[in-house]
């Protein structure tokens, strides 16, 4: 089951006897499971219905499991780092999930599935996992809506839009970003677009995102803005340069489809959210290919001269940056 399927049931009320989390998300992970407590015990019942566990230290797991609710209709036990349950826990935790009782609610957090561990063995079969893993970019807006809803917050579509089209490291890094952003616009109901730009430099996800539409626009000031912010963040030049490369080859293909009068192949090659592809067409048309295609040299230049240590970094990472934007903004069809 994807996150966002068990997302749906645990707000419609559709509450299971038992959850195991699985998958490198931590944050939805954790997400879920104060999610599903928080449906199964009112805040006053879980002082004395919930008990926290993990799987290395879970010392009086197997008797907790048959516990039966102090005055709540629900017991909830938490395990986390459960995939390093084993011997008697971990049998007691399958006797629970082949016969689940109808009082309990038993929620498994075990991160990423490893087939060397005895538990995600035993589970297979007995629980249907919940897969929490990176949501992809059409994803993301039914899920950020529902997050800043907590706050009494909305997001207008282009906020959204631009949300989406960053490349988050982790959820937990977006999830950050919707809080700083909530408690900015303070008394605003709406999260706009204009706050997202505004307010949004905060994060330095946002600002290599930043750096790349500000290159593909050919607009001087921002790029140098962004990069010297970048810069003083410690990101890597090496990582700026794998950024730039991945923004050239999305428009030169977008560019090369269409010419050819194909951009519905080009949507199905370079998949990448709807707000960015469109902002990129729009690039393309200020450039032609032969710059696309000296700014992918110019850029592999750059890796080799960093990698072959032939340059200072940050220096290179500066000039490379002006060059590009050159070859966008004094490049015409």
């Amino acid at each position: 089951m994807d996150y966002l399927s068990f997302k749906r049931k645990i707000d419609k009320g559709i509450i299971q006897p038992a959850y195991l989390f699985v998958g490198e998300e931590d944050f939805l992970a954790e997400a879920g499971a104060r999610a599903v407590i928080n449906k199964v015990l009112k805040p006053e019942d879980q002082t004395l219905n919930l008990s926290v566990y993990y799987g290395a230290e879970a010392e009086g797991l197997a008797e907790a499991l048959t516990v039966l609710p102090v005055f709540a209709q629900r017991r909830v036990t938490l395990v986390r780092q459960a995939g390093e349950l084993n011997g008697k826990n971990l049998q007691a935790v399958a006797s629970y999930l082949r016969a689940p009782p109808d009082d309990g609610c038993l929620i498994l957090v075990a991160g990423k599935i490893d087939r060397r561990r005895e538990f995600f063995n035993e589970m297979n079969g007995l629980i249907e996992p919940v897969n929490c893993v990176k949501l992809k970019s059409k994803q993301l807006s039914p899920w950020m809506k529902d997050y800043v809803g907590q706050w009494d917050k909305r997001l207008d579509s282009g906020a959204l839009d631009k949300l989406a089209a960053v490349s988050w490291p982790g959820m937990r890094d977006l999830a950050d970003e919707l809080e700083r952003l909530t408690l900015m616009v303070g008394d605003a109901d709406v999260i706009r677009a204009e706050d997202v730009e505004e307010l949004g430099a905060t994060s330095f996800a946002f600002v290599r995102w930043t750096l790349t539409d500000a290159v593909g626009s050919g607009d001087m000031i921002v790029t140098q803005q962004a990069l010297e912010n970048l810069l003083n963040w410690n990101i890597k030049p090496i990582q700026i340069i794998g950024d730039l490369y991945r923004l050239f080859h999305h428009l030169w293909l977008i560019n090369w489809f269409s010419r050819r009068r194909k951009l519905d192949d080009a949507k199905g090659i370079i998949k990448i959210h709807p707000f960015v592809f469109k902002k990129y067409i729009g690039y393309t048309r200020k450039t032609n290919q032969k710059s696309l295609e000296d700014g992918i040299l110019r850029i592999m230049e750059a890796d080799s001269n960093l990698k072959r240590g032939l340059c200072r970094p940050e220096e290179e990472v500066r000039l490379l940056t002006l060059e590009l934007v050159r070859m966008i903004s004094g490049s015409g069809n």
